[in-house]
């Protein structure tokens, strides 16, 4: 067996082959290959972790001689397509996804947070221009002495301390904080759903904890990088385990291209000249991707509470 061809997955599931024995227990050396790491070769019935084939981890050894020398799985009737249909290699499970009990999330309350806040910031930035003041310059009357020119000049000083006066009157300080408790409260409701998001991953062994995910963004400059973990891997961490157990099978997929876009459009809205185009684009995109992991928190709240009828 040594000599035939082998195949195996990386952490994102992406399945790497044909390599020799030989170069399987080179990489295991290396610590390219792990325990948990799924391998596979024509020999086998499906994928199975690389610490159940024996001489994987220890050259003195000699690797697995049959098939029937692996543990029996429950869906060995129905295997994982090999490389050689071209399936992506999942996971054995022996069992069901453990369903978790989670909290809805509504989609609807999350963008209406960010309409009222931008309306209501708008509508304080609008009170303050002076067309909305109605600070037009005095009425223009012939000066023919000193007294009319000091008065004047007294006129002009008494609108700028009343232009002073209204820029900062309760009414446009009222909606512009409104406006921004508003925006705030929906910043804060994407990242409670970011964490339900990843809550529901937690049993399918997913790159990150729900804590880490949200946490971990408030680290300047770290975040830029953290931003691809906490939202570009939560979509293949999903769509894997999805695939990997079929309870899930009728659950909404995600689209792994869309988030990937949103962190790099985010970055891009930062570079002048480019983030005019950019900055559209990525509040677009963000508002899809939180409502596609809102979608899928629901499904499974669906799925939990169907469960336990």
């Amino acid at each position: 067996m040594s000599n035939s061809s082998w195949f195996y997955s990386d952490a994102q599931q992406q399945q790497h082959g044909p390599v020799t024995f030989a170069q399987i227990q080179q990489l295991a050396a290396t610590g390219q290959i792990e325990n948990h790491t799924l391998i596979w070769n024509q020999g086998m019935p499906s994928w199975i972790p690389a610490q159940e084939v024996q001489g994987v981890f220890s050259p003195a050894e000699s690797p697995a001689e049959s098939p029937a020398s692996t543990s029996a799985s429950p869906l060995e009737s129905n295997p994982y397509a090999p490389p050689a249909q071209g399936g992506p290699p999942a996971e054995i499970v022996d069992s069901a996804y453990p369903i978790p009990k989670v909290k809805r999330c509504s989609f609807a309350l999350y963008i209406s947070l960010f309409v009222i806040g931008f309306m209501l910031y708008g509508l304080g930035m609008s009170w303050m221009s002076p067309e909305s003041r109605n600070l037009s310059s005095p009425g223009v009357t012939p000066i023919e002495t000193v007294e009319d020119l000091e008065q004047y000049e007294r006129d002009l000083a008494e609108r700028a301390s009343e232009a002073q006066t209204e820029t900062y009157s309760a009414k446009v300080l009222g909606a512009l904080g409104l406006g921004l408790l508003f925006i705030m409260s929906g910043s804060i409701l994407g990242l409670i759903y970011l964490y339900r998001a990843w809550f529901i991953l937690q049993h399918g062994r997913p790159r990150t904890s729900p804590g880490k995910a949200v946490g971990f963004l408030f680290i300047p400059l770290f975040n830029l990088y953290w931003m691809f973990v906490a939202y570009s891997a939560w979509s293949p961490d999903w769509n894997r385990i999805r695939r990997s157990h079929q309870n899930l099978a009728h659950l909404p997929s995600s689209s792994n291209g869309l988030f990937l876009a949103g962190p790099i459009l985010m970055i891009a809205s930062a570079v002048p000249i480019l983030g005019f185009l950019a900055a559209p684009a990525y509040l677009i995109i963000f508002l899809m991707m939180t409502h596609k992991m809102c979608q899928v928190v629901n499904a499974m709240a669906d799925a939990q509470n169907n469960s336990s009828v």
